[in-house]
């Protein structure tokens, strides 16, 4: 810690000139202290640390200038001004270098999963999982809110990104904290997420058996959920060992989101499920937070053939499609069968025949009587989708 101002004018005496412009102090322990109540006042905060750090070495530098100018002037240092002086040097540069080792254990944090074999973590914004990854920065005194959110709020606040996810970590996290402090995060419209533990976590996983899916010992039903676009879906994630996470609720809370199940860890696939009375009707790449692309849904969509669901079971199973990049062209989203999804990687040959659109969480068909040869979805009433029951 930083001795206050308080501290140093008591130790030192400094004293500032009178109205009289006499002088009380010398110019240059003036200048330490009103460069400290700088510091002390927050024109250097944590969230712009280059600067912060820069000047904090310049201010030890000022210090050290001083106690050498006293010595060669054969002045006693061992007097309480001169140690407060030397105190506040050490201080300085003691914290400058907690700073900068807090700033790379929080990057390291933020970036562990950079590394990992492409295919596996996922996000649209980054090669691999996005703004997501900053939330693993956050925590403790930093509350965890949405990873992208927290960026985009960033910019319109006009804080000063680099582009370095590494440094940006810290930034973020420095931010962020002094909005919780100041209790401004209603501001920038952030509000902390749930993060299950390894306890929670048990609660929401899924197990297949044939064709039932299952949470705990009671079939799985998303029926009576909603999750915005979607009426009777929940979110899911799959994890990188195959693991399957789904959260049932009565209506959408907005404190859950998909990095909650596993902390903002990275995920083969994220998006909405629905399953009724235990039977999976689909799966989705619905996914805002991670935002995962065809590539992910199909390495999602193949998790299908490990989970335990046996061939009938898969074969009730619809793929919804959102295409966030416009790579189909034909419409923003799809339902495509499992079986003709998976075999084709995703290309499924005329796509415009397996356009949806929603209402109100309802899905329609754009086009009720296209073929869709072996869909396991039906047309409903005017043009609505009905899934096996």
């Amino acid at each position: 810690m930083i001795m206050s101002c308080a501290e140093f004018a008591g130790h030192t005496g400094v004293k500032l000139q009178s109205a009289f412009l006499k002088r009380k102090s010398s110019d240059a322990l003036i200048g330490i202290h009103q460069d400290l109540g700088s510091l002390e006042g927050g024109k250097y905060p944590k969230f712009n640390p280059e600067a912060r750090w820069d000047f904090m070495l310049k201010l030890a530098g000022r210090c050290e200038i001083y106690l050498k100018a006293k010595e060669a002037r054969g002045r006693n240092l061992t007097k309480q001004k001169h140690r407060c002086i030397d105190d506040l040097a050490n201080q300085l540069v003691t914290q400058m270098w907690r700073e900068r080792f807090k700033s790379d254990m929080y990057g390291n944090k933020a970036t562990q999963f950079d590394q990992i074999r492409t295919g596996l973590p996922m996000g649209r914004n980054n090669p691999h999982h996005g703004k997501v990854k900053f939330e693993l920065a956050l925590g403790g005194k930093a509350p965890v809110v949405n990873g992208q959110s927290l960026w985009s709020a960033a910019q319109q606040a006009q804080i000063n990104l680099t582009g370095n996810d590494r440094q940006d970590a810290y930034i973020l996290r420095s931010w962020l904290k002094q909005l919780a402090r100041s209790n401004q995060l209603d501001s920038y419209s952030l509000s902390p997420l749930e993060y299950a533990d390894s306890v929670q976590r048990t609660r929401y996983l899924l197990s297949f058996d044939q064709a039932t899916c299952s949470q705990g010992t009671t079939p799985f039903d998303t029926t009576r959920s909603f999750t915005p676009g979607e009426e009777g879906a929940v979110p899911f994630v799959v994890s990188e060992g195959g693991e399957w996470y789904a959260k049932a609720n009565p209506a959408f809370d907005g404190s859950f989101h998909h990095s909650s199940f596993l902390s903002g860890t990275p995920v083969i696939l994220a998006g909405t499920i629905r399953v009724a009375a235990g039977t999976l009707q689909y799966v989705s790449n619905s996914s805002g937070h991670y935002a995962p692309k065809l590539s992910d849904l199909v390495n999602g969509a193949r998790q299908l053939r490990h989970c335990g669901l046996d061939q009938a079971g898969r074969h009730k199973v619809s793929i919804l499609f959102s295409d966030f990049d416009g790579i189909l062209g034909t419409g923003n989203k799809f339902l495509f069968p499992y079986a003709a999804f998976a075999s084709a990687k995703g290309m499924v040959p005329n796509s415009g025949n397996y356009a949806v659109r929603d209402s109100f969480g309802e899905l329609f068909w754009e086009n009720p009587s296209a073929p869709r040869p072996h869909h396991c979805a039906t047309v409903g009433p005017n043009g609505t989708v009905v899934f096996p029951p």
